[in-house]
């Protein structure tokens, strides 16, 4: 399903069945079937390539747009930037909220603390995923990367290699959260 198309990008996602999961040979077709989604292409050739840091790269006639993938173990989504601008995204399960208060000190940065709130810790992690993608600063310390102030998405935020939008990707409550971070250009 498509969940976000703009004159800049376009993102599409597939959710598992409640009460299901994506097993690994389930996640590769499905990556096939969105990426063709994503590029509203019928082409078979359609892939994804890497780069040599690992990052994922479209080939072929596609070559020119940025693509970002993510996925949990319910939900798979891609990105493309239509106008080849930096872009990521992340998704997570609810099932991870345990786990994120355990090492919240390690990504909630100074100033960062309202972002600590339990209700707020995927939200948190999702946003410094993606914008961890978008930003290919390798090595980037997770507690640097920069959180909304007002706690709230839509949002601007300022990182070292210029300004992104970052966007909350409407998922099934019980899916969890995705967030999906675009270069303003």
């Amino acid at each position: 399903m498509v969940i976000c198309d703009t004159p800049e990008f376009r993102a599409v996602a597939y959710t598992a069945p409640e009460g299901e999961s994506l097993c690994a040979g389930e996640t590769d077709a499905r990556k096939r079937e969105l990426l063709r989604e994503v590029l509203s292409a019928d082409d078979e050739d359609v892939e994804i390539g890497h780069t040599p840091d690992g990052a994922p790269r479209l080939t072929g006639k596609f070559s020119s747009m940025t693509v970002s993938v993510s996925h949990s173990r319910r939900t798979l989504m891609i990105a493309v930037s239509k106008n080849g601008g930096r872009l990521g995204i992340d998704t997570e399960t609810p099932d991870r909220v345990e786990q994120l208060k355990r090492i919240a000190c390690r990504f909630i940065g100074d100033g960062q603390e309202m972002w600590g709130e339990e209700h707020r810790l995927l939200r948190a992690w999702t946003i410094k995923e993606a914008l961890y993608k978008a930003a290919g600063i390798a090595g980037w310390a997770l507690r640097a990367i920069p959180l909304p102030a007002d706690g709230e998405l839509p949002a601007i935020v300022e990182t070292p290699c210029g300004q992104f939008r970052l966007i909350a990707a409407e998922l099934p409550e019980e899916a969890g959260a995705a967030t999906i971070a675009i270069e303003l250009r």
